[in-house]
């Protein structure tokens, strides 16, 4: 796996935003499953997220909220618009230091408690991600139209093929 297959994968997301959509919508929280599967499919960042106890719900948590957090702009420039959490995923080392913080952070917590944390933390990552990228290169060209973003994330085929890409990953999960 590759960060351009990374990249790629984010790409209809960043479309369903522009489009207005919301990470927390139906094609929203489809989409963010989708990049999320695709990212666990890299042998770093699956590698990191067993190390690390970091399981695929809780890469959707880290991943919607720093888009949400970063709203109205989530992305930066690097090659044209990229969402920053996706930075995260297509340099395994910046998602390490996260899945780390969090684990440190979250040893002995209640899930209700971990889960606050996962987002504190998502969301320092998220805007300090944000800022170095912004001061270096300039605001990203991030324009969103109202409306409500996509109407589907994909049709009856790609609907099949997701659920069996989850099943896949929760089987690797389990067995691992």
């Amino acid at each position: 796996m590759s960060a351009f297959s990374i990249s790629y994968a984010e790409k209809k997301l960043l479309s369903h935003l522009q489009l207005g959509g919301d990470p927390l919508d139906k094609v929203g929280k489809e989409l963010t499953a989708k990049f999320v599967y695709t990212a666990l499919k890299d042998k770093n960042v699956s590698a990191i997220a067993i190390k690390y106890k970091i399981t695929m719900e809780d890469i959707c948590l880290i991943y919607s909220t720093m888009i949400i957090h970063l709203m109205p702009n989530p992305c930066i420039i690097a090659g044209g618009l990229l969402l920053v959490p996706t930075l995260f995923f297509m340099e395994p080392m910046r998602f390490e230091g996260l899945a780390s913080n969090i684990a440190a952070h979250t040893d002995g917590l209640s899930e209700m408690e971990r889960k606050q944390v996962i987002v504190g933390l998502a969301e320092k990552a998220a805007q300090q991600t944000w800022d170095a990228h912004t001061a270096a290169r300039g605001e990203a060209p991030f324009k969103r139209q109202s409306g409500e973003g996509l109407q589907s994330s994909c049709g009856c085929l790609g609907l099949i093929t997701f659920i069996f890409a989850i099943a896949s990953v929760i089987l690797i999960g389990i067995s691992a």
